[in-house]
């Protein structure tokens, strides 16, 4: 069994390097990126997949459902796959944070 772990595409906040609030979708390029990505796995990857399981927040599911639209497959999904936390960096800079939250190995108080 092979196991794909896929990030979801480019979001706008990604590019302007802010920390992401939960419910920030794709971006135009994050939905070329996903139908992309989706093409390639529909035109006889041999890592097709044979299920998708993703996370309920947009900028995932967006993702998830280029691959499942493209490959006819049904998404599951589920809260477990939601990313860390960050509580009140959300919206913030990474410039102005100070420090790396994502290499730090503990989540920051809100």
């Amino acid at each position: 069994m092979t196991l794909l772990i896929i990030r979801h595409g480019e979001t706008p906040l990604n590019v302007t390097r802010v920390m992401q609030p939960a419910n920030t979708p794709l971006s135009a390029n994050g939905l070329l990126q996903a139908q992309a990505l989706a093409q390639r796995l529909k035109a006889g990857d041999p890592h097709r997949p044979a299920g998708i399981v993703s996370s309920d927040l947009p900028r995932a599911l967006m993702t998830a459902q280029a691959i499942a639209a493209a490959c006819g497959l049904p998404i599951a999904t589920t809260p477990l796959l939601h990313e860390r936390n960050f509580g009140d960096l959300r919206g913030q800079p990474y410039d102005s944070l100070g420090f790396d939250p994502l290499t730090s190995p503990t989540a920051p108080a809100n």
